[in-house]
């Protein structure tokens, strides 16, 4: 058994949805990526000590997501924040 390092985790409130135009949703229009369509990819991540979102939990935000519209071949760059002050980072990785 594995003890929870946040037993009571502060909960965020969500975005909300944002309208998806025909265009966007068209395969035949090249796009760059911005920050909010990564953010909708990412946000609804389950975390993997409680039934609730990275986004929920504040982890990530649309704000600490950088995107190059103009050079759309850059990487893009997607910071995120502990939900404790102390949370093991040790598995992540860069990529």
């Amino acid at each position: 058994m594995t003890l929870l390092e946040n037993i009571n985790p502060k909960l965020y409130r969500k975005c909300d949805e944002r309208e998806i135009t025909p265009e966007e949703e068209d395969d035949n229009v090249v796009d760059p990526f911005d920050s909010r369509e990564v953010f909708d990819m990412i946000r609804g991540i389950n975390d993997p000590e409680h039934p609730l979102t990275l986004e929920e939990l504040n982890v990530v935000d649309q704000s600490l997501i950088e995107t190059t519209i103009t050079r759309p071949h850059l990487p893009i760059h997607v910071g995120f924040q502990g939900a404790v002050i102390r949370a093991a980072l040790s598995s992540l990785r860069s990529a």
